[in-house]
């Protein structure tokens, strides 16, 4: 009878099993982990401002834009460039940019400027093709041809080494004249971020893409950068999407662990790891499905106030703030 009982007792144990439903898994959390910065600012180092705009590395250098010229950093050996000393035309650095030749580009509040190691040139509205002096980004295309994004209602134009050619809203299909990140796919095609939407030009064809004909969450672009598999990553006031040429996905902070939708800088390390600056959030990393998030009140970052971010040759991510200098992260 005891026997029967189990026997009874184990199949009703099994249909149990077979009827229950297979619950959804967990979303993952958010890392959140205690990591270290290394704050460089004018109190304790060479930099020249802690309001900071802009950085890359060139060669063993970290060159840094600021409101009060260019910190140059090399070692520990810190370096100025300012109207005081150099050609600048003015001490606000918007961008840095270094061209496969070794030249570096500097946009600046009055005009773009050529440093070759030596020599200083300015290009401005006064004497060349250049359709505004605020200059908000730079790139190079896969011709050397150089193309320049302004954000004073120049819109955007390319340099050959001779001749300066201008688009605009009025005679292309540039959607907007302040383009605020520039960026080269694969097959040589440039693509603006404007505060008017995504634009490609191939030489010859438009495509512009906007909240109302794609799966762009926000019209108000700042950073464009394309990972190994020629997929477009975006920073906006909407988040962080990617673009694959037919699809989107877009992160925020309703359907993801992003602290904050403005997204400023975006920055692409190998093993699909991206680097994401926030205004006011701070800086977040997301490898897949895991988010790591460091700001002001989990970490010494000093500042939640991202411009840019950098990866040097050796693996350092370094990390510029309007307020409060540059930082190197140290895991």
């Amino acid at each position: 009878m005891n026997l029967k009982r189990h026997g009874i007792l184990f199949i009703l144990v099994l249909f149990l099993l077979s009827c229950r439903k297979e619950q959804p898994e967990e979303p993952l959390p958010i890392v959140e982990q205690n990591q270290k910065f290394e704050a460089f600012n004018i109190d304790n180092s060479g930099l020249s401002s802690n309001n900071v705009s802009c950085l890359t590395q060139v060669q063993n250098q970290i060159w840094i834009g600021t409101d009060q010229g260019v910190s140059v950093l090399e070692g520990s050996n810190w370096t100025t460039f300012n109207m005081s000393n150099t050609s600048l035309p003015s001490n606000k650095i918007n961008a840095i940019f270094v061209s496969n030749s070794g030249i570096i580009w500097m946009g600046t509040d009055q005009g773009l400027v050529k440093y070759d190691g030596l020599n200083w040139s300015v290009f401005n509205i006064s004497n060349s093709g250049i359709p505004a002096n605020k200059i908000r980004s730079i790139t190079e295309d896969a011709t050397n041809k150089l193309w320049i994004g302004t954000f004073s209602g120049g819109g955007l134009a390319s340099y050959d080494g001779a001749t300066w050619t201008v688009y605009t809203p009025s005679n292309s299909g540039l959607p907007n004249n302040s383009v605020a990140a520039l960026a080269v796919d694969d097959n040589n095609v440039i693509w603006i971020a404007t505060a008017g939407g995504l634009t490609s030009f191939d030489g010859v064809n438009w495509n512009t893409f906007n909240q109302s004909n794609s799966g762009l969450p926000n019209n108000t672009l700042y950073s464009l950068e394309f990972d190994s598999q020629n997929q477009l990553w975006i920073g906006s006031n909407g988040g962080l999407t990617m673009f694959d040429t037919q699809n989107w996905i877009t992160y925020n902070s309703q359907n993801s662990p992003l602290p904050s939708n403005l997204v400023r800088p975006v920055m692409l390390e190998t093993q699909g790891k991206v680097w994401i600056g926030t205004n006011g959030a701070g800086v977040v990393q997301k490898t897949d499905n895991d988010w790591t998030i460091l700001n002001t009140n989990n970490s010494n970052l000093s500042d939640d106030n991202i411009t840019d971010l950098a990866l040097r040759l050796t693996g350092q991510l370094w990390v510029s703030t309007s307020n409060q200098g540059v930082m190197r992260f140290a895991p």
